[in-house]
């Protein structure tokens, strides 16, 4: 009886304890830019360390909404999705940063990413939408104005021995239109 006592204190200690501390947001982003930087600069990804990053990530969006750096977190939080094999989580994630904060200077890299991870699922028709959306919304982003995106656009879906290289020369100059959809 006492020890089922002791087992029950201790459980209620702890649960009390995790639930009433709440990290801080300085220390939340730090967890998550530690797990960020370890995918994007590490040869070996530690998916521990990777899943407690994007559970810091997640918790920072939640709780701290207005800190002016909820886009980076974001973004951060996509690649960690990416990095853990929900791949289409991180694409539509890098999309939601894309839209939610456009002034960011991550909004178009988002684009990019997305775009990149939609023709991987052969979803061709959604990257090209992607894609002249960065056209349209960032026609001063490098990856724009070298003529990437409108290359990528020309050659989607295609193998890469088919692809139109003299159009490489030729996007700089050729106006993307987006198609419409069907709905």
């Amino acid at each position: 009886m006492k020890r089922h006592f002791l087992v029950c204190l201790s459980i209620m200690t702890m649960a009390l304890v995790s639930g009433c501390s709440m990290q801080s947001a300085d220390g939340l982003y730090a967890d998550g830019k530690e797990a960020y930087e370890a995918i994007t600069t590490k040869v070996h990804r530690d998916s521990v360390a990777i899943k407690a990053g994007k559970m810091s990530l997640q918790k920072f969006v939640q709780q701290y909404p207005a800190d002016t750096r909820v886009d980076s977190a974001l973004f951060m939080f996509a690649y960690c999705q990416g990095a853990l094999g929900n791949r289409r989580g991180a694409a539509k994630t890098f999309i939601a940063v894309s839209r939610k904060y456009q002034n960011s200077p991550l909004a178009a890299k988002s684009l990019i990413l997305a775009g990149g991870l939609q023709e991987e699922f052969r979803n061709h028709q959604q990257a090209r939408e992607t894609y002249v959306r960065l056209v349209e919304l960032f026609p001063k982003h490098e990856f724009v104005q070298n003529g990437s995106a409108k290359f990528l656009i020309k050659n989607l879906g295609k193998p890469m021995s088919a692809w139109d290289m003299p159009a490489l020369v030729d996007s700089l100059n050729a106006p993307v239109r987006a198609t419409p959809v069907a709905k």
